[in-house]
């Protein structure tokens, strides 16, 4: 009986360890990073999944925000030009920026990207930001495009 209970809790553990690396594995396939020295500068969030991955939100050095929320499978989420009028004046993006986003685990796992080392790393479910939401003036910045193949 012992060894039976000691040889489920291996296997557990091993199951356990096997999904948290495919996890991992799948959170490889996302990655954000900005040009930008490039006229107009380009920021990138690449989601290389057969799945989308969900509330993603884009913080910059200042604390203000972008609310991207889904970026779909096999995609490239593109912003350009980082200067817009917000309120009247004019507003530049400020960089390194940070990508918050969930998988499509049930429940979800929680990820973050930030520009330094620009890999996913496992972390908690992120507070809502408290700086300026720049999602309605940044909208018209944004393109979609789909990749040919993906994982």
């Amino acid at each position: 009986m012992v060894v039976s209970v000691v040889s489920l809790s291996q296997s557990q553990k091993a199951q356990n360890a096997a999904q948290q690396a495919q996890k991992h594995e799948r959170a490889a396939n996302v990655g954000s990073f900005s040009q930008p020295a490039l006229q107009p500068p380009h920021m990138y969030i690449v989601n290389r999944n057969s799945f989308d991955i969900r509330d993603v939100t884009i913080t910059f050095k200042d604390g203000s925000y972008h609310t991207v929320g889904i970026v779909p499978a096999c995609s490239i989420w593109h912003l350009t030009n980082f200067t817009e009028n917000v309120n009247g004046a004019t507003y530049t993006l400020t960089f390194p920026a940070k990508v918050n986003f969930t998988d499509a685990d049930d429940p979800p796992g929680y990820w973050v990207i930030d520009e330094q080392d620009r890999v996913a790393h496992m972390g908690a479910k992120p507070a809502a930001p408290s700086g300026s939401n720049l999602t309605d003036y940044f909208a018209s910045h944004v393109q979609i495009q789909f990749l040919n193949a993906c994982v």
